[in-house]
């Protein structure tokens, strides 16, 4: 693939990306304003339940099918089979531990956490499919896929607070979100059987015959499992200190403090899908193959991206300060004002982030994978404890301190690791 059709490639998912982020941002926003701080936070708080346990649905298949086309081809497709008998049985496994974790809350949010609990089904299809749009390199199909979901939630939230006016609740909202997971999973289904028949053709490549690291021609379950779980406990690491804070918010300091919290951190979340579209959508699957082909060309990727997104990430951050005392109030109202110290705190993060995000991409292997996960851990586990101590005495700003602190640290972590591993000593910036 040439330069200027790499970059139109990643633009094009980029632009599909804030897309879709904008419409998820649009649909919290209307909701945020609907319903208040307090009933918000509530919301927010399920859904992050929701969001960081849908990596152990999903027991990392999708990230698994990346190094396993990437390294076989279109061998790869032997996985499938064993792969979707493990996803059905983890992610119903999952909806029913949601459930469950709803019966400890009161009567009303137990409801809305079981409403928002059917949407497990829909992260999984649309992660399970994309990835294998991913494999194959249909970036428009991957787009569009990921987009529409974002877009008819905010159709249906939009349609149903202009319906019920004063009277639209949160459960009003978990009830359009049930709908469209639900049709997301119909879609995926379909779309995963014309898959696992083999109508289709994998991008090969030159090594792939050479590649394969299990000589089974048709794994079990059982068999996916003991390949998939490491890349299944990446995504629980990253996501219980990406989503954690919001949850102990709530727990210590209410569900008004966590939708303010929120509100700044949803902005934060739109920003991060640059380097998300650049890199786990774009080069994840490259880095996978070239991890046996041209490990050369990984190390000038990072390098010449690194820097990149290093300034786009500064750039990012300034203009988040000049916007903040603005963008809170126009977008949420005067209710969420205490939310722009937060996400002047959270915006420092950004830089640290996009400069990262490369530096774990690469680390996504076979080789590195098992490290990553050590060191995303204890760094993980340390900031879920420092919440519950900062944030009992600092608030909301005290969790956002907390997370600078704990993406600042993984930054440093995996700069370091992929210069051992990844670069094997030479320096950043100059060549090998």
């Amino acid at each position: 693939m040439t330069g200027i059709k790499t970059v139109k490639t990643i633009s094009f998912l980029w632009i599909g990306s804030i897309l879709g982020a904008g419409f998820n941002f649009l649909a919290q926003m209307v909701l945020a304003r609907s319903v208040g701080a307090e009933q918000f936070g509530a919301f927010a708080a399920s859904l992050a339940a929701v969001t960081m346990l849908s990596p152990l649905a999903g027991f990392g298949v999708q990230l698994f099918w990346l190094r396993a086309f990437g390294e076989e081809g279109s061998k790869g497709t032997r996985w499938l089979k064993g792969s979707l008998r493990l996803v059905r049985f983890t992610t119903l496994l999952i909806f029913v531990i949601l459930l469950c974790l709803g019966t400890i809350n009161s009567k009303k949010d137990a409801y809305l956490g079981a409403i928002l609990a059917l949407h497990i089904f829909g992260i999984i299809g649309i992660e399970l499919v994309g990835s294998l749009l991913q494999i194959q390199g249909r970036y428009a199909a991957l787009v569009a896929w990921q987009l529409v979901p974002h877009a008819a939630r905010f159709l249906f939230i939009c349609v149903l607070a202009f319906i019920f006016a004063s009277s639209f609740s949160t459960t009003d909202a978990a009830l359009a979100y049930a709908i469209v997971s639900i049709s997301s999973l119909a879609l995926s289904i379909r779309f995963l059987k014309q898959k696992n028949r083999n109508e289709f053709l994998f991008i090969d490549h030159e090594k792939a015959a050479e590649n394969s690291f299990s000589k089974l021609s048709h794994p079990s379950a059982t068999d996916v499992a003991k390949e998939s779980w490491k890349f299944g406990l990446t995504g629980i690491i990253y996501l219980s200190y990406f989503q954690a804070s919001i949850i102990i918010l709530e727990h210590i300091s209410g569900q008004h403090a966590a939708g303010i919290f929120s509100s700044a951190f949803m902005i934060i979340a739109a920003i991060y899908l640059f380097p998300a579209a650049v890199y786990q959508k774009f080069f994840l699957p490259k880095f996978h193959r070239w991890e046996n082909e041209n490990i050369t060309l990984t190390r000038e990727i990072l390098r010449t991206a690194s820097l990149v997104m290093l300034m786009i990430g500064v750039c990012s951050m300034l203009l988040l300060w000049l916007a903040s005392p603005y963008l809170i109030p126009l977008l949420f109202g005067q209710e969420y004002i205490s939310a722009i110290p937060v996400l002047n705190i959270l915006a420092v993060a950004i830089p640290i982030r996009f400069l990262a995000s490369g530096f774990s991409a690469a680390l996504t292997k076979t080789t590195t994978i098992k490290l990553k996960n050590l060191v995303m851990g204890c760094i993980s586990a340390a900031s879920v404890l420092a919440s519950f101590a900062v944030i009992q005495r600092h608030g909301i700003q005290g969790a956002a301190i907390v997370y600078l602190c704990t993406e600042l640290s993984l930054s440093i972590a995996f700069f370091i690791i992929a210069k051992a591993v990844v670069f094997k000593g030479s320096v950043i910036g100059n060549k090998a």
